[in-house]
């Protein structure tokens, strides 16, 4: 009798049934969804890092210290966009309203 070849990976993989094979492919696409996550928090750790040893100022515009009140870098850069993003949607009605009581001037060209 000769012998059998051992399968490989992906010959046993085609001979499982259907509920398995969907399993497996669950548990493969978390495993590879958490090390694409790991490396890309690394990167944007890396980003801020970076970042963080630039002064940044407050919402009134005054430079202060980024461990000053004792979190890191990454959470002193979100606290500071929230209150920039904070701002600008503060003043979105008055620019919302002097949008539209702008006069309205159109040219119009006739085609040549």
């Amino acid at each position: 009798m000769p012998e059998e070849l051992p399968k490989s990976f992906l010959e046993e993989l085609q001979s499982l049934n259907e509920p398995t094979k969907r399993k497996v492919l669950v548990v493969a696409t978390i495993l590879i969804m958490f090390v694409i996550v790991y490396f890309w928090l690394g990167y944007f750790n890396g980003l801020v890092a970076s970042v963080a040893q630039v002064p940044v100022a407050d919402s009134e515009g005054q430079p202060q210290s980024q461990q000053s009140s004792g979190e890191s870098g990454f959470f002193q850069n979100m606290k500071n966009g929230m209150a920039m993003v904070a701002n600008d949607l503060a003043g979105a009605p008055q620019w919302l309203t002097n949008a539209l009581q702008s006069p309205r001037q159109y040219n119009i060209q006739p085609p040549k």
